[in-house]
């Protein structure tokens, strides 16, 4: 739960700064 909290808020501070989240989420791949 801690580590989807994490990547929600970075999807979140991505989304403000409008780079891609593939830098961000390496779970997902």
């Amino acid at each position: 739960s801690i580590i989807r909290e994490s990547m929600e808020k970075n999807r979140l501070c991505f989304q403000l700064n409008g780079k891609p989240q593939a830098n961000v989420s390496p779970i997902r791949q």
